[in-house]
C-alpha cells in the first residue's frame, strides 16, 4: 500500500498548487483595473513574480508594462499617436474582492 499513500500525497500537493494558482489569478483579475488607473495607461503585459497570503489578505507582486498615451490635444491642434512604453514593478493587496492598495515603482 505504499503506492497508494504516495498517490494520495501527490493529489494533495496538486490540489494545493491549483488552489494557490486560482486565488492568484482571481486577485490579479481584481488588481488589473486598479493598476491601469494608477499608471494612467493601458496594460500591455503583466506577470506575477510572487503571491502569498497574509491573514485574509492576498498580496500579489510582479511586473507590468503599460502603454501611456500623450493625452488629448489642445483645442485647434492635431492629435498625436505616440505611445510611451513604461515598465513598473507592482504590488497589489486584495481583501476578498476589493483592492486595498496598489503601489507602482519604476
Amino acid at each position: 500500500m505504499p503506492e497508494r499513500s504516495a498517490i494520495m500525497i501527490a493529489l494533495f500537493v496538486t490540489s494545493i498548487i491549483a488552489a494557490h494558482a486560482s486565488s492568484t489569478s482571481t486577485a490579479l483579475k481584481v488588481c488589473r483595473p486598479a493598476i491601469a488607473r494608477k499608471a494612467e495607461g493601458e496594460i500591455a503585459e503583466i506577470s506575477v513574480s510572487r503571491s502569498y497570503e497574509a491573514g485574509a489578505t492576498r498580496l500579489v507582486r510582479g511586473q507590468v508594462t503599460i502603454y501611456v498615451g500623450m493625452g488629448p490635444p489642445a483645442k485647434g491642434s492635431a492629435s498625436t499617436h505616440h505611445l510611451i512604453r513604461s515598465t513598473y514593478d507592482f504590488s497589489c493587496s486584495v481583501l476578498g474582492k476589493r483592492v486595498r492598495s496598489v503601489t507602482l515603482s519604476q
